[in-house]
């Protein structure tokens, strides 16, 4: 404790201040548990000296919170002597570019990056998963300018090449993509370039918009929001000269010019009413659909050139925005389509050994610069093997049932040419208005080949997906029952249903053909996504696929059973009618 604060602490002012504090919040404020016996500043006294009397400054606390937030800020300050932190990271010197390893496995990459972590010990600058380039136009350099004149370090590589992506414009200002999602490892800098954003944003923006920006800074929880403000807002009231306004949970910045940044925790009731130029949410792992589609995106309708900028580490079964928002994203890159929602995902490739330290790399850009391999290292030792796993490998959570070995679905990779014939198997996720259909087909070599055909978001396109494979009059159509009652009559000949008892007939043995390499495919990422996550559950004492266990949505991986299960049925040789002639 600094001199001044020992002062302070022992004036009347200061205790009259405490008691008011500790009356008006009895419960702590941090463990929401424990009675209020401490006043405990949310911005320490020595980083604002003028709010050490300021009420807004103030929450109640008891004093185990108290301590604890007392001592995370001295070690922080300790270690800050010997590297500046910012935004909860350091920023050290950069890992050099990858360029001498080369690629393996490009069926899970961006086809134009490299797909090896670096052999060094630094983290992999480019993402496993990433929406392609348009073009060369980005307002991402004069972010990271901005950032180099304004905050305490420089963007690092793997951060400059997201923003470069999801800021990227036609030349006049005009941003190609209204929404973004950024899926990294824990303590990667996530917080740095969000800041940056929405420096940038609310200091420059304006003048190429030609009118004052609306921002909105978000996350599952106040405090994580508030800690990027808490950063960001005095170099924006010291450098340009904005009104800060610090009440925890009504926090804004005002510039001169009528642009308003304000911060907030993810609800429905912060963002009705509210009209956004720019909008940053952080942790969108943990946010509902109610949250991010029903109140956060609608701000942004009215705008002529808004950006939704979602960041986070993977999630789990709860996932609902991000596994949808993922999907979407994946299925663009498999059919080379430009969508509105730029993607890029650090994380390992399916089936990769996570306890191995190298397997890290691909999910930590940062690792070498600001995260410490050691330290990591430590990390990895915790008995809660899938928070780890989740929060610095940026896997998603899954039951430990898969129907499948890891890594096995991407040892079945083929480049031969998919044959034509065989059957088509459409199914549907409800909950997401999506619609599959993935056909498998037998080659001259006994192999049964598999590819999803579509996915599409209405049932009139997915009947005309389905007239469109069946113009070949070698392929057979298998239909949920559902979809079966309302199949068009000239297609009923060349049909079949397909239910859980289909499933369950099927998934054991298409699970050995694929063991047995006798089912391949041809390296779509959904496709192999949707078959890794997959978990079989017992029924009737054989396997049968879950989706209520498996992490996400699995229909491409259903179809695909129900397919290959009727494709490898023997067909019955039908001998061709003799005439005979009789003397």
């Amino acid at each position: 404790m600094s001199e001044y604060s020992r002062r302070i602490y022992g004036t009347q002012r200061w205790k009259k201040l405490r008691a008011q504090v500790i009356k008006e919040e009895p419960t702590c404020h941090w463990c929401h548990a424990r009675p209020s016996t401490q006043a405990d500043h949310v911005i320490e006294i020595d980083r604002a000296p003028d709010l050490a009397y300021d009420r807004d400054n103030l929450v109640g606390s008891c004093r185990p919170c108290n301590s604890k937030r007392g001592s995370t800020y001295q070690a922080k300050k300790a270690a800050s002597k010997k590297q500046k932190t910012v935004f909860g990271s350091t920023q050290g010197a950069a890992p050099p570019p990858l360029s001498s390893i080369s690629p393996q496995g490009a069926q899970h990459v961006d086809r134009s990056v490299d797909n090896q972590p670096d052999a060094d010990g630094f983290g992999r600058i480019e993402p496993r998963l990433a929406t392609p380039r348009l073009g060369d136009e980005t307002f991402g350099p004069d972010v990271a300018a901005w950032a180099a004149r304004n905050l305490p370090g420089e963007l690092m590589p793997w951060q400059q090449l997201v923003l470069d992506g999801q800021l990227e414009h036609d030349g006049t200002g005009q941003l190609h993509r209204s929404e973004s999602l950024v899926s990294v490892g824990r303590q990667n800098g996530k917080s740095y370039a969000l800041g940056a954003l929405v420096g940038w944003w609310a200091t420059e923006m304006p003048r190429i918009a030609g009118r004052p920006q609306r921002i909105i800074s978000t996350a599952h929880k106040l405090d994580r929001a508030f800690g990027l403000f808490k950063e960001l807002a005095p170099i924006l009231e010291a450098r340009f000269d904005a009104k800060v306004n610090w009440s925890y949970g009504r926090n804004f910045v005002e510039f001169k010019d009528g642009t308003m940044w304000h911060v907030n925790a993810a609800t429905p009731q912060n963002a009705h009413g509210a009209t956004c130029d720019l909008v940053v949410i952080d942790e969108v792992w943990n946010i509902g659909p109610d949250v991010i589609f029903d109140a956060y995106r609608p701000t942004m309708t009215a705008r002529p050139n808004p950006l939704m900028s979602m960041w986070s580490t993977a999630g789990d079964e709860g996932s609902k925005v991000m596994m949808q928002l993922r999907e979407q994203a994946i299925q663009a890159i498999d059919n080379d389509r430009t969508s509105a929602l730029y993607f890029a995902e650090w994380s390992p490739p399916p089936g990769s050994n996570l306890e191995d330290p190298n397997t890290w790399a691909w999910a930590n850009p940062a690792l070498g610069t600001t995260i410490n391999a050691d330290r990591l290292r430590r990390m990895s030792e915790t008995p809660n093997r899938q928070a780890f796993y989740r929060a610095h490998c940026n896997v998603w959570i899954s039951a430990s049932a898969s129907w499948l070995p890891a890594g096995h679905w991407d040892s079945c990779l083929t480049s031969d040419a998919m044959p034509a014939g065989g059957w088509l198997a459409v199914d549907s996720d409800v909950t997401d208005l999506r619609y599959t259909g993935v056909r498998v087909a037998p080659d001259d070599q006994g192999r049964l080949h598999v590819h999803t055909e579509f996915v599409v978001d209405n049932a009139n396109a997915m009947w005309d997906e389905i007239h469109r494979v069946l113009e070949d009059e070698a392929v057979q159509l298998a239909l949920t029952p559902g979809f079966y009652a309302l199949c068009p009559p000239e297609l009923l000949r060349r049909c079949k249903d397909f239910g859980q008892r289909e499933m369950t007939t099927f998934t054991a043995i298409v699970r050995n053909m694929i063991l047995e390499r006798r089912i391949v495919h041809h390296g779509q990422l959904a496709l192999a996504e949707q078959v890794n996550r997959a978990v079989a559950g017992r029924s009737s004492g054989t396997i049968t696929l879950s989706s209520q266990k498996s992490p996400g949505p699995i229909e491409q991986t259903r179809c695909m059973v129900a397919a290959a299960g009727f494709a490898a049925q023997p067909q019955a040789k039908i001998r061709k009618p003799m005439l005979g002639v009789a003397k």
